[in-house]
């Protein structure tokens, strides 16, 4: 069925992801612009991913349609904490748009 774009998982995730970009100390601003997307979402179901048990239910975001590119736009500057202590509140919002759009 593809790979899963965990609701539950997703914030964690892009919140590390952030928190790594900040770790790698390549940006030089004291304001960035923070997007995310994901690519391929044709190929992607929403459900919550357990290792120990197999799927319930999926809800497929596209197969046999155009390739779909899900993502949130860069609508505000932000401090450089996005990178650190305020990766969460920052990969929340994010999320929470890549699961709505994955939903339409």
């Amino acid at each position: 069925m593809g790979a899963i774009l965990d609701p539950d998982a997703l914030p964690q995730q892009v919140a590390d992801l952030l928190r790594f970009s900040g770790a790698l100390n390549i940006v030089q601003v004291d304001r960035i612009a923070v997007a995310a997307g994901v690519s391929s979402a044709e190929l992607m179901s929403v459900d919550t991913f357990d290792p120990r048990q197999s799927r319930r239910s999926a809800q497929s975001m596209g197969f046999g349609y155009p390739k779909r590119v899900l993502r949130t736009e860069p609508d505000e500057s932000v401090t450089l904490a996005a990178l650190g202590a305020g990766a969460a509140e920052v990969a929340t919002h994010l999320a929470q748009v890549l699961i709505l759009q994955a939903g339409r």
